[in-house]
């Protein structure tokens, strides 16, 4: 009878704790896919990182994630300063605060990083799980893509014929 009953002990403890931790299964779109789909793909320093507004979880996205601030080194795409007006750009992050499915992961003041940064419905950028954003040092194959499609004889360069 003890037997029976430390196994049925047992078998619920491990059954509560799978229950509790949800397994993230999530791939990185291969780069193209994430380029095209990025609204803002540029290499930024993160300036200032400013907590969320609420925690209402009524509350519009905007205000319920952080606010990262960069200062845009350079871009290749919707983060021109002519485009946002200025050499700073804020993305919205959760920083991982939850440790959902969801989270990125988080930014660090001072760090450098290739941004993909998608847009939201209010027009907002956001980095979110699954996309490519990461710190600028371990991005050399991004880096090396990117070049490549910047490289204005790449784009409009005649594929030589077959014959």
């Amino acid at each position: 009878m003890k037997r029976i009953v430390f196994v049925i002990t047992l078998a619920a403890i491990v059954w509560i704790s799978q229950v509790n931790s949800l397994a993230c299964f999530v791939v990185s779109p291969d780069f193209p896919k994430a380029y095209d789909r990025a609204r803002a793909v540029f290499i930024g320093e993160v300036k200032e990182i400013k907590k969320p507004v609420s925690l209402n979880p009524t509350a519009p996205l905007a205000d319920r994630l952080y606010r990262i601030v960069f200062k845009v080194e350079y871009s290749w795409k919707g983060a021109g300063f002519q485009e946002f007006g200025a050499p700073e750009l804020v993305v919205l992050s959760d920083q991982g605060i939850d440790g959902s499915c969801f989270d990125w992961g988080s930014f660090s003041e001072g760090r450098k990083y290739l941004v993909y940064a998608e847009e939201t419905v209010e027009k907002d950028l956001i980095v979110s799980l699954g996309n490519r954003t990461a710190l600028l040092f371990k991005s050399s194959e991004d880096l090396k893509e990117l070049q490549r499609i910047s490289n204005p004889f790449y784009r409009f360069r005649v594929k030589p014929s077959a014959s």
